[in-house]
């Protein structure tokens, strides 16, 4: 036992070289979410600001019975579903 204590004593912490100015980790508790005007949503901005050019990071969450109309936006975006449904618009019935 104590020669895997020393061994492990002695390892190199691959994270060590890591630049701690390059990422940002911050915590499930440390999140802030902001709620939408109607409330039927909350987004948590992570990095960057969506209001300006550049790459962002934001975390949504939709309510039950929310959804999104059919928009468009100048940038492209880049989506992951985390949880739920990938389309909140269900769509009628084609009929000929």
């Amino acid at each position: 036992m104590f020669a895997g204590l020393a061994v492990l004593g002695g390892a190199v912490d691959p994270y060590a070289s890591l630049d701690s100015k390059a990422i940002k980790i911050t915590l499930p508790k440390d999140i802030k979410w902001v709620d939408s005007a109607n409330g039927m949503t909350s987004t948590a901005v992570l990095a960057g600001d969506p209001n300006k050019p550049g790459y962002y990071v934001i975390l949504m969450e939709w309510r039950p019975g929310s959804g999104s109309r059919p928009h468009a936006h100048p940038h492209d975006r880049f989506v992951n579903v985390l949880s739920g449904c990938g389309s909140p618009i269900i769509r009628p019935p084609v009929t000929a």
